[in-house]
């Protein structure tokens, strides 16, 4: 072939470059001889080699014209990057920056995390990791039935083995999974959860990517088997929600409430909802005698979910401090025979509308069911904490309180006060 190609038709034209003697040293970060005043020396020294042309010595800086075949050469830097081959860069030593990192803390939403696995952690429970991909069996394993949410879940493409074909949608088959494992293996008590993501379709984006929703969820189990002392220790519903409210008052979350749940992997009268703000933030109970003879674990399993991406807004990022009581509190003892059916959560709501400010704390410490109460009737006991910021509550205080308390009792539950 015969012809020249020319990427650059325009005639060259010298290019003066200043090249400053400090800024030489600044970036290779040392001179180029130890007596500073020979340091120019070698500078020219060295762009006379490469054909660099001197055209005036201006004494903290040199005007240098490289040669017509460096194109390339068109900054200060390049020259400096010219100096710096043919010095050597094994020359140069090699230092750490002379600077201050400032190390950002994790962000509030992995601090939160952390802080509910080390509580979990603290309450006896171990950390496990679940695939995310399962069988489409599962929904009839944990009484799902035909039409519920949770049976829409989005399919694999391409499965390795049918078992793997669908994403999750829930926690409870995998942690019911770990615990057959586990039980089959001879393992007494079992204590476990699982930082897990589900993932849902969106219903009017069928096409998208699903929506990822991080669950924070743990299952406990006791198998019965053992010596004669651990079998009479029992872990029922009321483990799993002291679970619960260790990590809410461990993450300072108030002004949640339990309500009965309807979930058909639980047992109908044993299991709950979370909620905040009127908003499920999660589910717990006792999972369905059906659902255990499905997975042929022994004994009962106690089982929670908490959705943490709705439980997230709800924890305070600062913690304010709150003044210790300068001033005596006044305990009171409750007792009254009520319906059923009618929630203690309920009663507590009622309690504690009657004087916010000073009832400070309500707990209910018995429950009792039997012929001296009758048929479709409970008694149940609480102790009810009274107290003021700026003074000490009289006697006669607390009592009128009391009263507008048993009065409200009777008014909306039809309550008998037991004295």
């Amino acid at each position: 072939s015969s012809g020249k190609i020319d990427t650059n038709e325009k005639l060259y034209q010298p290019n003066k470059i200043n090249l400053r003697i400090k800024r030489v040293n600044k970036i290779l970060g040392q001179l180029l001889d130890k007596d500073e005043s020979k340091t120019k020396n070698k500078i020219i020294n060295i762009l006379d080699k490469l054909e660099f042309k001197l055209v005036e010595d201006k004494g903290e800086c040199v005007e240098v014209i490289p040669p017509s075949f460096r194109g390339d050469v068109e900054r200060e830097i390049d020259i400096i990057e010219e100096i710096t081959r043919i010095y050597g860069y094994d020359k140069i030593k090699p230092t750490l920056f002379n600077t201050t990192i400032a190390q950002e803390g994790k962000k509030f939403r992995l601090r939160v995390i952390d802080q509910i696995k080390e509580i979990l952690i603290g309450c006896g429970l171990n950390e496990v990791i679940t695939y995310s991909f399962v069988s489409p069996d599962i929904f009839d394993r944990i009484r799902i039935p035909e039409g519920h949410k949770l049976r829409n879940a989005i399919k694999i493409k391409d499965p390795l083995i049918i078992d793997h074909s669908l994403m999750r949608t829930s926690l409870i088959s995998s942690l019911l999974e770990i615990i057959k494992w586990n039980t089959n293996r001879q393992a007494e008590v079992v204590k476990i959860f699982e930082a897990g993501k589900i993932y849902l379709p969106y219903p009017d984006k069928p096409n998208s990517l699903p929506n990822e929703k991080l669950i924070i969820a743990g299952a406990i189990n006791k198998t019965g088997r053992g010596d004669i002392w651990e079998k009479s220790l029992s872990l029922d519903i009321f483990d799993v929600k002291g679970i619960i409210e260790t990590v809410f008052q461990g993450l300072k979350v108030e002004n949640w409430e339990v309500v009965p749940g309807n979930h058909p992997a639980f047992h109908p009268l044993r299991n709950g909802k979370i909620i905040i703000g009127g908003e499920e933030v999660g589910i717990f109970g006792e999972i369905h005698p059906e659902v255990i003879n499905n997975y042929r674990i022994p004994g009962k399993v106690n089982l929670f979910e908490i959705d943490f991406e709705n439980l997230l807004p709800n924890v305070p990022s600062d913690i304010n401090y709150c003044i210790l009581p300068k001033y005596p509190s006044v305990q009171r003892d409750l007792a009254l025979i009520v319906k059923e059916e009618i929630l203690s959560a309920d009663i507590i709501k009622t309690i504690k509308s009657i004087d916010e400010k000073l009832i400070k704390k309500i707990t209910l410490f018995d429950i009792f069911k039997g012929k001296q109460i009758g048929d479709g009737y409970k008694s149940l006991a609480y102790s009810v904490v009274f107290q003021a910021e700026d003074c000490t509550l009289t006697d006669q205080e607390v009592e009128n309180i009391y009263k507008k308390i048993r009065a409200q009792l009777i008014t909306k539950f039809s309550a008998k006060i037991r004295e």
